[in-house]
């Protein structure tokens, strides 16, 4: 795959983000559109607030897959020890 290829990918999945966007009310404005395009081709989260950025940023937690990684590996070794 070349880099227009990637280019062309990457706009296709942004637009499918900007119409969810649009559904939930946070892109309406079409003189921004241009802009969340060329954001939203590298990243899926608009922004890193709180609520859309890392657990261990602003908490200090594990993340999600963290723990099911842990859980995992407990498991394996139950697994061989039993």
């Amino acid at each position: 795959m070349n880099k227009h290829q990637r280019f062309l990918e990457g706009d296709k999945k942004a637009k499918k983000v900007i119409k969810v966007y649009r559904a939930l009310g946070w892109a309406k404005d079409e003189e921004v559109y241009d802009e969340w395009l060329k954001y939203l081709r590298n990243t899926r989260v608009p922004c890193s607030c709180m609520m859309c950025g890392s657990v261990r940023k602003h908490f200090g937690q594990v993340t999600l897959q963290e723990i099911k990684a842990e859980l995992d590996e407990i498991d394996g070794i139950n697994d061989i020890y039993s």
